[in-house]
C-alpha cells in the first residue's frame, strides 16, 4: 500500500469537510424549528429567528444575519445553541464575554480566543461564533469601564463585518450574541421592550448594532408550559422505563410534577435542573426503596433537591 503525502492527505480532509458542509446546506427552516422546539420550553419568535437564521446561513448561497438574543437567564437563550449547533456538524464555540479584555491587555483577550478557534479550522469552511454575555461589554455592565467597552466594541464591529481588515477571515462566520442586560429599566418590565434604540442607550455602538439582522427577546416559561414539557420529557419517560425494568412501579404524584416544573421554571437553571433532579430520583429509588411500587410526592422532590 503506498503511503499518501500530507498534502493529499489534507486534501482529503478539506473534502470531507466539505462534504459536511452540503450535507448540512439541506436543512431547511422547519426541519430546524421542529428540532430545536424539542430543547426549550415556549419561545416561538425565538426558535423560528435561529431557524431561519441558521438556515439561510447554511444553504448553498450562504446569508449572514447576525443575531441578538436578549432574555432573562434560564429562558434557553443559549442552552438551545449548544444542544442544537453541534448536530450541524460545523465548527462552532462559545465565547463568555464577561471576561473579555481588549487586544494588547493582561488577560483573556478576544483576539486570542478567536485565534485558538480558528487554527483548527480549515480556511473558507462556514464557522458560528456564539458571544454569551454580550450585555457585560456595555460600560453599564464591566464597572464603568467606558475605553474597555469602546475598544472591545470597535474589534466586533471589524470581525462582524466580514472583512479581511482583522487577524481572522470571518467571512464565513455567522455571529450569534445573547445576553439577559438584567441592568436595564427594560428588563425589569418587560424583555418585549428590547429593540436597537433600547441597546444604543447602554453604551452599544450603533455601528456595531447596525451589523446584526435582528434582535429576539426570550421569556421565561409560564408554568402550563413548563408543566406540559416535563410531564413529556424523555428523562421522565425512561426514568419510568428503567425503573420498571430494574423491578420499580414509580409513581410521580400530581405535586412531584409540579415541584419538578418550579425547578425547570427557575431562572437560574431552566430545563437544565431536570437531568440532576431525575439523577437524584433514580439514586433514591433504587438505594433507598426495596422492589416495587414506591410513590415519589412533592415533598421527597423538594427533600430530594434541598428546596425550601
Amino acid at each position: 500500500m503506498s503511503k499518501i503525502s500530507d498534502d493529499e492527505r489534507i486534501q482529503r480532509i478539506v473534502e470531507k469537510a466539505r462534504a459536511l458542509s452540503e450535507e448540512a446546506q439541506t436543512i431547511t427552516y422547519k426541519e430546524i424549528f421542529n428540532k430545536v422546539d424539542n430543547l426549550i420550553i415556549g419561545n416561538t419568535s425565538y426558535k423560528q429567528a435561529i431557524s431561519i437564521a441558521l438556515a439561510d446561513f447554511l444553504k448553498k448561497d450562504c446569508e449572514r444575519n447576525h443575531l441578538l438574543i436578549v432574555g432573562p437567564s434560564g429562558s434557553g437563550k443559549t442552552f438551545l445553541l449548544e444542544e442544537f449547533i453541534p448536530t450541524l456538524k460545523i465548527p462552532f464555540c462559545k465565547i463568555n464575554c464577561a471576561s473579555l479584555v481588549p487586544a494588547g491587555y493582561k488577560g483573556t483577550s478576544l483576539e486570542e480566543t478567536l485565534e485558538h478557534f480558528f487554527k483548527g479550522i480549515q480556511p473558507n469552511v462556514r464557522n458560528i461564533v456564539i458571544l454569551d454575555e454580550f450585555d457585560k461589554i456595555s460600560n453599564h455592565g464591566n464597572g464603568g469601564d467606558d475605553f474597555k467597552s469602546q475598544s472591545l466594541q470597535s474589534e466586533l464591529l471589524i470581525l462582524l463585518s466580514g472583512t479581511k481588515e482583522s487577524k481572522f477571515n470571518t467571512t464565513n462566520t455567522l455571529w450569534i450574541l445573547a445576553g439577559a442586560f438584567a441592568y436595564s429599566e427594560e428588563a425589569a418590565r418587560n424583555y418585549e421592550n428590547f429593540d436597537d434604540k433600547t441597546i444604543l442607550k447602554y453604551g452599544f455602538k450603533n455601528e456595531l448594532l447596525g451589523r446584526i439582522t435582528k434582535i429576539v427577546c426570550t421569556q421565561l416559561p409560564s408554568v402550563d408550559e413548563v408543566v406540559k414539557r416535563v410531564f413529556a420529557h424523555p428523562l421522565i419517560l425512561n426514568l419510568n422505563s428503567v425503573m420498571k425494568d430494574n423491578g420499580y412501579e414509580l409513581v410521580l404524584t400530581d405535586e412531584a410534577y409540579l415541584e419538578l416544573s418550579f425547578l425547570c421554571q427557575n431562572p437560574l437553571f431552566g430545563m437544565r435542573a431536570l437531568p440532576k433532579a431525575v439523577a437524584k430520583l433514580k439514586e433514591h429509588i433504587i438505594f433507598e426503596n426495596t422492589p416495587g411500587s414506591v410513590t415519589i410526592d412533592g415533598e421527597k422532590i423538594k427533600q430530594l433537591m434541598k428546596v425550601s
